[in-house]
């Protein structure tokens, strides 16, 4: 009878241990910093933990989906494109319930300096009336630049 009650009362603590949260479990990244091109695009990273955890991060530019759960879990980290020709950078932190944390960043490289102008040829007339004399050149950049005229073209204004 006391072996009958033995292996009871050992199934029924294997199934309390089965049934309780692993709250044991220390919070895991499946992976490091994350490092992407100008153009962004989409990361996974694994989250393993056994308590709630939450995603946070501070740039519009870097979302996380999905940015809370319990347990282990694939995230997709979505870094969109960027315009700008600088490296910029965020810092995600993963939070659990309990406080503990990690943190990877997510670095996105800039695209290389470029100045482009839309329409490369401009015509105008030999001897037209002077104030039709103009023509607007429309540029788009991802740098700070300035309009020189040299001297030998002194016939040449610039309105900024």
């Amino acid at each position: 009878m006391n072996m009958k009650r033995n292996v009871i009362y050992l199934l029924f603590v294997a199934a309390l241990a089965a049934c309780s949260p692993d709250v044991d479990i220390p919070l895991q990244l499946g992976s490091e910093d994350i490092h992407v091109g100008p153009e962004g695009g989409v990361r996974t990273i694994e989250i393993n933990v056994g308590e709630p955890w939450t995603a946070m991060t501070n740039e519009p530019w870097v979302a996380i989906s999905p940015a809370n759960g319990k347990g282990s879990e694939l995230c997709q980290v979505m870094i969109d494109s960027t315009l700008v020709n600088d490296v910029r950078e965020d810092v995600v932190r993963i939070q659990t319930a309990s406080g503990q944390y990690k943190e990877f960043a997510v670095v996105q490289d800039g695209f290389p300096h470029q100045i482009s102008v839309r329409k490369p040829v401009i015509e105008i007339k030999d001897f037209d009336v002077l104030d039709k004399r103009k023509f607007e050149v429309v540029v788009s950049t991802n740098v700070d630049f300035d309009v020189q005229i040299p001297a030998e073209h002194s016939w040449l204004t610039c309105e900024k």
